[in-house]
C-alpha cells in the first residue's frame, strides 16, 4: 500500500507493477524539477553538460530550457547564440532553485510506441483515457473516441477554474470561521481570567469573613472562659477562707485541750465554740458545688458548612456549537413559533433573561393545530432545543394525570372550563357527567386547509393509550410495562413516598376506602429499608 501523491488516497500496486499505473505527467514534471533543485542547492561541484572535449568544466549556471548545467563557456555560448539567447538561465544558489518552478516549462511529450517516437501526444483517447499521437489514432485507437488534447484541456481548464472559484469562496468562509474561532478562543481566555478574578475575590472575601468569624468566636470563648474562671476562683477563695477560719479556731481549741489551763479555758472557752459554730453555719448556708460548669461547647456545624462549600459557585457556559462555548445576552436569544397549517402563521416570543444562564421564552399560539418551535442564539439554532410541539399535548396530558391522580375516563372528559389558573397553582374541577363540547384534549383531523382540532368530542381511550405507548417506545422503554393506569399510580406512589398526609392523600385521589387507596401505592426501596432499620437488627 502507498499513498497516491495526487489524490492522497491509499492504494495498492497492481499486478504488473508500477508501470501499469495511470500516467501522471504533472507528477513526472514535479519530480524532474525537484531533481534539478536538489543538485542546485547541494553545494556540491556539478560538471558542465555541454562540454564535448572530454574535459568538462564546473557548472556555474543552469539553463531551464535545455535542462543543462553550463560552465562559463557554455553560458557565454548561450548568450552569443541568437537561438539560445532567449533561454532562461538561473544561478546555482537558493534564489536560482526558487526560480525553477516559475521558469521551467514541462517538456513536449512524445509517443512511446515503436516507430512513433517523433510524434507528439496531441490527442486524447476518451475510450482508453490515454494520450496518443496522430499515428496511434489511426492504428490502435481507430474505432475509439479521440479528441484533440487542446479541446480536452480547455474543458478541464474551465472545470479547474470553476473549482478554484468555489474553493476560494469556501476558503474565504473557512478563513472567516477560523478568525471567528480565534476570536472566540481569545474571548474564552478573557472570560476565564474574568471568572478567575471573580472566584479569587469571592474566596478572599469568604476567607476574610471566616477569619473574622473565627476571631469573634475566639473572643467569645475567651470571655466565657474568663467569666467561668473568675467565678470559680472567687468561690474557691471563699472556700479557702472558711477552711482557714475553721482551722484557726480548731488549732486554738486543740492547744487549750492539750494544756488544760483553767485560765485559758475560761478566757477562750466561750469564744471558740461561738466563732466555730458561726463559721460552720455559714458553710451550711452556701452551696459547696462549683458555681460554674467546666464544659464549654461550641456549635460551628462545620460539616454542614463544608457540604455547602463543596457546592459553592457555578461555572456557567452557554453552548451554541458542539465545539464552542460563548456568553450571550438576551438580545441574541430569539424564539418564534410557526403554524404547520394556516399558511405558516408566525408568533414571536417574549424573551426574559434571568442573568444566570437561563431564559424564559413565552409564546401564545394564535391558531389551533400543530406548530414548530424555533429557538436561536445569535442566529444559530440552540442545540438540543425542542423544534416540534406535536408532543406538547401529550406532555400536558401526562402531567395533569400524574399530578391529579386522574383516571383515563376522568382525563378524557375534562373541559377547558374545568381549568382555573392562579398565580402559583392550577385548579382542576373533576366532574363525572359531561357533554361532548369544549373538551380540553381533542383529536386532530385532516381538512383541506391542513390539520385542525376536532370541534366536538374528546380523545378516546384507545387513541390516548396509543399516543402514550408510542411515545414510551420512542424513548426506549418497553411499552408492555406501561398503560393508562401508570399515570395516576405513578403520581400516587410519588406522593406516598414523599410523606403526604394520609387524609389529604385520600381526598386528592378521590378514594372512598382504604383498600382502594392502598391498591395504588407501592413503597419505595428506601421506605422498606427504613422499616428494616427500625427493627434494630
Amino acid at each position: 500500500m502507498f499513498q497516491c501523491p495526487t489524490c492522497e488516497q491509499n492504494t495498492s500496486i497492481p499486478v504488473g507493477g508500477a508501470s501499469v499505473l495511470p500516467q501522471n505527467l504533472h507528477l513526472g514534471f514535479e519530480v524532474e524539477v525537484a531533481g534539478y533543485m536538489s543538485k542546485i542547492v547541494s553545494n556540491s561541484e556539478v560538471c558542465c553538460d555541454e562540454c564535448v572535449d572530454g574535459r568538462n568544466g564546473l557548472a556555474v549556471v543552469f539553463c531551464c530550457m535545455c535542462r543543462q548545467f553550463l560552465c562559463k563557456h557554455g553560458r557565454d555560448h548561450h548568450s552569443s547564440s541568437r537561438k539560445l539567447s532567449m533561454h532562461k538561465i538561473v544561478g546555482l544558489d537558493q534564489e536560482g532553485a526558487r526560480q525553477l518552478h516559475t521558469t521551467m516549462k514541462p517538456r513536449d511529450h512524445y509517443c512511446s510506441q515503436p516507430n512513433h517516437e517523433d510524434n507528439k501526444l496531441n490527442f486524447c483517447c476518451e475510450t482508453c483515457s490515454l494520450l496518443v499521437c496522430p499515428h496511434c489514432t489511426i492504428l490502435s485507437h481507430k474505432s475509439h473516441s479521440v479528441i484533440e488534447i487542446s479541446t480536452v484541456a480547455k474543458t478541464h481548464l474551465m472545470e479547474i477554474s470553476g473549482a478554484l472559484e468555489d474553493a476560494k469562496e469556501v476558503v474565504t468562509k473557512l478563513t472567516g470561521a477560523i478568525d471567528e474561532n480565534n476570536r472566540m478562543i481569545e474571548q474564552v481566555e478573557i472570560s476565564k481570567q474574568t471568572a478567575l478574578l471573580a472566584i479569587n475575590q469571592a474566596f478572599e472575601i469568604l476567607q476574610q469573613t471566616l477569619e473574622e468569624r473565627k476571631k469573634t468566636l475566639l473572643s467569645e470563648l475567651e470571655a466565657i472562659s474568663l467569666s467561668k474562671t473568675t467565678a470559680l476562683t472567687l468561690q474557691k477563695e471563699q472556700f479557702e477562707k472558711m477552711v482557714g477560719d475553721i482551722g484557726h479556731y480548731t488549732d486554738m481549741a486543740s492547744q487549750i485541750l492539750q494544756t488544760h489551763t483553767d485560765h485559758e479555758i475560761v478566757a477562750l472557752g466561750g469564744l471558740i465554740p461561738t466563732e466555730l459554730q458561726a463559721t460552720l453555719k455559714r458553710v451550711q448556708t452556701i452551696s459547696l458545688t462549683p458555681n460554674q460548669h467546666s464544659n464549654i461547647s461550641v456549635s460551628v456545624k462545620a460539616d454542614d458548612l463544608i457540604r455547602q462549600l463543596f457546592k459553592l459557585g457555578n461555572i456557567l457556559s452557554f453552548s451554541i456549537f458542539k465545539h464552542m462555548d460563548v456568553h450571550i445576552s438576551s438580545q441574541e436569544v430569539k424564539g418564534e413559533m410557526r403554524s404547520k397549517t394556516h399558511n405558516g402563521a408566525v408568533v414571536y416570543a417574549e424573551v426574559e433573561d434571568h442573568r444566570d444562564g437561563t431564559y424564559t421564552i413565552t409564546l401564545t399560539p394564535q391558531t389551533a393545530g400543530p406548530h414548530q418551535l424555533l429557538i436561536t442564539m445569535d442566529g444559530q439554532h440552540v442545540q438540543n432545543s425542542p423544534n416540534d410541539l406535536d408532543a406538547v399535548g401529550l406532555l400536558a396530558i401526562c402531567l395533569v394525570a400524574f399530578a391529579g391522580f386522574l383516571h383515563c375516563n376522568e382525563l378524557i372528559k375534562l373541559k377547558c372550563s374545568d381549568i382555573t389558573f392562579n398565580a402559583e397553582d392550577m385548579v382542576i374541577n373533576v366532574q363525572s357527567n359531561r357533554t361532548s363540547h369544549g373538551m380540553l384534549f381533542r383529536a386532530m383531523v385532516l381538512t383541506k386547509e391542513g390539520e385542525s382540532l376536532r370541534n366536538a368530542g374528546g380523545l378516546s381511550y384507545s387513541s390516548l393509550r396509543k399516543l402514550l405507548l408510542d411515545k414510551i417506545a420512542k424513548l426506549g422503554f418497553d411499552p408492555a410495562l406501561f398503560g393508562m393506569h401508570s399515570l395516576p399510580a405513578g403520581g400516587a406512589i410519588a406522593a406516598a413516598n414523599a410523606g403526604v398526609q394520609d387524609t389529604l392523600f385520600k381526598r386528592h385521589g378521590r378514594w372512598k376506602s382504604e383498600s382502594a387507596k392502598d391498591g395504588y401505592v407501592k413503597d419505595s426501596v428506601q421506605r422498606w429499608l427504613e422499616f428494616s432499620k427500625d427493627l434494630g437488627i
